[in-house]
């Protein structure tokens, strides 16, 4: 998945924003409950984010977008590049 944004963010040349799941905490405080974050599961997220110097829009309405009875996690977000 991250080689694909890769290839998107090098073909557009204006600034653009991607929207979704991303089915990836992008940092430990994207997830509420059940076991740690594993850095391992955010890290080639946050590695993409930094290298394409993208910006993870906040969201004012829900902080997370996915839930059990246990756990809350932030997934869906829209991503936007810097210009």
């Amino acid at each position: 998945m991250w080689q694909g944004l890769h290839r998107i963010g090098a073909l557009i040349d204006v600034p653009w924003c991607i929207c979704g799941d991303f089915n990836s905490p992008l940092t430990s405080a994207d997830r509420v409950g059940g076991q740690s974050t594993v850095k391992a599961e955010t890290k080639e997220f946050q590695e993409t984010v930094d290298m394409m110097k993208l910006v993870d829009m906040k969201a004012y309405e829900r902080r997370y977008s996915w839930m059990n009875k246990h756990v809350w996690f932030k997934i869906d977000r829209a991503i936007c590049n810097e210009e």
